[in-house]
């Protein structure tokens, strides 16, 4: 059993809802009577302050009647206050984690140091005028905003998007395959911040039009609820509300609404008009050979002079339709072709000017 103490604070209900996946019963607790966030956990008790008179005495008797083993506190005084009390009060309970803070502020060392080190994209030949470089904060605040976003985008594909959206023509940003807004995120993040336009996701969120032919892929994808990671994605996106919007629709309907009405309304984030000539494409969508060729077919031609089409796993350990439709598309544009390279496994392509 593990106590969660002062239950109220964000951190401490992310524990619960951790602990709750990970089997482990908890009982959450504060010092405020009828505190409305007891909703949210599973048990509850209510415990003096940590410096009332009979605290000690409180908190052992939950304890023995709870069975607690562990306590975990996102508070810093409470944590110091249990580390030198514990000891003698509760010596068979173990005081869970770190200091806390001290794990997140490492996260953020290691983020910063990663982006210290991370090697930018500089050099990349075109003819598009390049517009300044993020500051050192806004590359790592980028880096966070994504991190934050349960999925696959590696952080040198985030800081390639970057690069290229540096060079990227007035236009709307477009991604086909959004999932929980992992990308989704950094592209509108990007168009806001470098005018671009503004940022339309593409995405049926539907276990059929997901299918690929590798059981293993299928059997992961199966496990969500599509509800939920639609929900996960509107979540995600509305830092971006006013700039981006959506269609829940398969790449090839959406294509024909995109062409025809210019416009996206939804209930999230109401009505979005577009420009009709796409600055950024990503393609994300379903991997096999005939989806990502027909991704191909109906959005590169919309891309602007001087746009890019991005197609995500490139470099894929689950089958090469990406990289055939990748390499057929090099092809087609020929000279068209002002630069190409590969960066966190997608296929970067600028159409000339």
């Amino acid at each position: 059993m593990l106590l969660i103490f002062p239950g109220a604070m964000p951190a401490a209900i992310e524990r619960a809802v951790r602990a709750s996946v990970q089997g482990i019963e908890v009982v959450g607790a504060s010092s405020v009577p009828a505190d409305a966030v007891a909703q949210h956990y599973p048990s509850w008790a209510f415990l003096p302050r940590y410096n009332d008179a009979g605290f000690e005495a409180a908190l052992k008797a939950l304890v023995d009647a709870r069975g607690v083993t562990s306590i975990y506190t996102p508070h810093t005084v409470i944590w110091d206050h249990l580390r030198k009390l514990m000891p003698g009060l509760l010596p068979q309970v173990s005081l869970e984690s770190a200091e806390p803070f001290t794990e997140e502020i490492a996260s953020y060392r290691a983020l910063l140091k990663r982006r210290d080190t991370a090697g930018a994209l500089d050099g990349l030949a075109s003819p598009m005028p390049l517009a300044a470089a993020l500051t050192p904060a806004e590359m790592a605040g980028l880096m966070r905003f994504a991190g934050s976003v349960p999925g696959l985008c590696s952080e040198e594909k985030i800081l390639a998007l970057a690069a290229a959206a540096r060079l990227a023509p007035v236009g709307d940003v477009v991604e086909l395959g959004s999932w929980w807004g992992k990308s989704a995120v950094a592209l509108g993040w990007l168009a806001r911040r470098y005018a671009i336009g503004k940022l339309l996701c593409v995405d049926p969120w539907d276990l059929g039009e997901a299918t690929q032919v590798n059981e293993d892929v299928n059997a992961q994808t199966a496990k969500w609820d599509m509800e939920e990671v639609l929900a996960v994605f509107q979540t995600n996106l509305a830092m971006l509300a006013g700039d981006a919007n959506y269609l829940r629709l398969p790449s090839r309907d959406a294509a024909g609404v995109y062409a025809s009405t210019r416009t996206a309304t939804t209930e999230a984030f109401g009505e979005t008009r577009y420009a009709g000539a796409i600055a950024m494409l990503h393609i994300d969508a379903n991997h096999e050979l005939e989806p990502v060729r027909e991704d191909v077919r109906l959005w590169a031609p919309l891309v602007a002079p001087g746009g890019w089409a991005i197609l995500d796993d490139y470099q894929w350990p689950f089958g090469d339709g990406p990289r055939i439709a990748g390499d057929e598309l090099l092809a087609a544009w020929g000279d068209d072709v002002t630069t190409s390279f590969v960066a966190g496994t997608a296929l970067f392509i600028q159409r000339r000017p």
